[in-house]
């Protein structure tokens, strides 16, 4: 893989949505590819590294919010494409379908985790320091 050395995850991942972005589409404009594909070991400094785990758990707490989310859906024909889009999503992900899957669950996400009360900003304003 060839992520720059200059890659800092304070600039690139501003909010939620474009760390679950760049997760799984990379940036062509940046020429990242994926940050799945990323180690520690590609990552220079301690913050950064630290950001990839923090990036790591959101990640994967959004895949099993959406996944308890579709499987109380499972008997219901939209539940059922939902599931469809969002596996051919994983397997062919663009940044239109990504943005979309996210806007779709993440306030019910928020709700999830239980840090929705409290806050009068919008989710876009939202930071990473805010989580």
């Amino acid at each position: 893989l060839t992520f720059p050395p200059d890659l800092h995850f304070k600039e690139e991942l501003d909010s939620p949505i474009s760390g679950w972005t760049l997760w799984y589409c990379g940036s062509a404009l940046k020429g990242y590819p994926p940050f799945k594909q990323l180690t520690s070991c590609d990552l220079a400094n301690r913050d950064d590294k630290k950001r990839l785990s923090d990036l790591r758990f959101l990640i994967k707490s959004f895949n099993t919010f959406i996944e308890r989310e579709l499987k109380d859906r499972s008997d219901e024909d939209q539940g059922l494409q939902e599931k469809k889009m969002v596996e051919d999503f994983k397997a062919n992900p663009t940044v239109a379908v990504a943005e979309a899957i996210f806007l779709k669950y993440e306030s019910k996400f928020y709700n999830w985790l239980n840090i929705d009360s409290g806050y009068n900003q919008r989710r876009s304003q939202l930071k990473w320091s805010t989580f």
